[in-house]
């Protein structure tokens, strides 16, 4: 049994190859378990049944908001763009607002960020050339 720590891109059978042919025995995976993605791990996960339990119960509970499982940057829109993001229409650097932006920072360019209007998650958008551009909108509010 092996436990491995890895990064994204990481491919668990391809080293389970290079392992054996480095022991010059060969090698193969019977089983693979992934313990935890991102925010996402077995401790907070819920079998299909017990959802059908909590969902017979009227239970929502363990569903999670669109944004939890997201590992971007936050940035926002002022109200006055919402509808304009709603409709996939880009919305100028200018009005963007962020800790992790800077009109003058280049390197936010081509980066994908989680979007919020008043604290509100209301998608993902991408950075090109002056404008924030929708890429997927969430908020059906």
């Amino acid at each position: 049994m092996l436990d491995i720590t890895c990064s994204k891109g990481t491919y668990i059978r391809s080293l389970c190859y290079d392992i054996g042919q480095a022991l010059e025995c060969g090698a193969h995976m019977s089983f693979l378990l992934r313990l935890k993605s991102g925010n996402f791990d077995l401790d907070s996960a819920f079998t299909l049944e017990e959802i059908v339990n909590l969902l017979a119960e009227n239970d929502t509970s363990f569903l999670l908001s669109p944004e939890w499982g997201l590992e971007l940057p936050q940035i926002s829109i002022p109200s006055s763009r919402l509808q304009a993001f709603k409709n996939g229409l880009p919305t100028n650097i200018s009005m963007v607002y962020g800790e992790v932006f800077s009109q003058n920072d280049k390197k936010s360019r081509g980066n994908i960020f989680q979007v919020y209007c008043h604290g509100k998650f209301i998608g993902i958008g991408t950075i090109r050339a002056d404008s924030l551009y929708p890429e997927k909108v969430l908020f059906n509010g």
